[in-house]
């Protein structure tokens, strides 16, 4: 059998999905380009429309995923501000609370601040 006939009839049954990923991973090989090595995983995480819709919005732009550690003292951060803010607690006896082993107080303290400062201006409304 023809290779050729066999690499496109095997293309055509491939799911949508892998299709994609040999897509995006052709590109990292085509630029040899490193920040194109991981985004054919992409495909694996996100539907269809999600990762179209995330490939328009971020096309040529260099993004940089946060760690989850970093997510985590910003939650603690909002729990702060959501307790002390709008609630009527102690600042210092919510950040104990609320800070766990693997977090230090000056990390949720400096994510509280910053939460402060960002929601100083922001429209609840929108």
């Amino acid at each position: 059998m023809n290779t050729n006939t066999s690499t496109a009839r095997s293309i055509r049954e491939m799911e949508e999905k892998d299709v994609y990923s040999i897509m995006l991973f052709a590109l990292y090989k085509l630029t040899e380009d490193t920040k194109y090595s991981t985004i054919s995983e992409l495909v694996y995480l996100l539907d269809k429309e999600s990762l179209l819709r995330f490939l328009s919005v971020y096309e040529g732009i260099t993004i940089k995923v946060p760690k989850l550690s970093e997510l985590k003292t910003l939650l603690a951060g909002m729990e702060v501000y959501n307790r002390v803010n709008l609630g009527d607690e102690d600042f210092n006896l919510v950040i104990k609370d609320v800070k766990t082993s693997d977090m230090f107080e000056s990390e949720i303290k400096d994510a509280y601040f910053t939460i402060c400062d960002v929601l100083k201006g922001y429209d609840f409304r929108r």
